[in-house]
């Protein structure tokens, strides 16, 4: 997230994934099956397909349309720099907004949108973003501030040295 408010020439886009379906391999792998929701990675499956793990869907399962939606999404991506470009006729439920730096009293804050991938699309705040707060405090009272964390820029990197020592 702090990427958002530092880097801000190129739009950042954000999802918090949600849906339960018959892809969810990654609640399927660490028997969490018994828990609501989506497990980290089961986004994964909905994107690339696994022989190992078993991926084919047909048609006729709900599954099969979230896949189609995330690829279609990923790939708008890709080619126009926008998951849901208005030139798309997508069967998208609401379009996917980037986060956006706004004024705030002291400078530049974020807009912590994200894109709620779920039965529905929609765009929420993100959830976790008061338990993310109580992150930053503890850490602040620990380390002190983080407002002067730089994030290194690409451009700004130091080069591979091209020496190299041979014998």
């Amino acid at each position: 997230m702090l990427w958002s408010e530092h880097q801000t020439k190129v739009p950042l886009y954000s999802y918090r994934f949600a849906y339960e379906g018959s892809l969810n391999k990654g609640k399927e792998l660490l028997k969490f099956q018994h828990l609501p929701g989506a497990c980290h990675i089961d986004e994964v499956y909905y994107l690339f397909s696994s022989p190992l793990l078993r991926t084919e869907i047909p048609p006729s399962d709900p599954a099969y349309r979230m896949r189609q939606l995330m690829v279609r999404m990923w790939t708008n991506f890709a080619k126009y720099a926008d998951p849901t470009p208005p030139s798309d006729e997508g069967d998208y439920t609401c379009r996917w907004e980037p986060m956006r730096a706004i004024p705030g009293s002291d400078g530049q804050r974020t807009n912590y949108s994200v894109l709620s991938i779920g039965k529905e699309l929609k765009m929420t705040t993100l959830p976790e973003l008061e338990r993310m707060g109580k992150f930053l405090e503890v850490a602040e009272r620990c380390n002190g501030t983080i407002d002067n964390f730089v994030i290194p820029r690409i451009d700004s990197l130091p080069e591979k040295s091209s020496s190299s020592s041979s014998s």
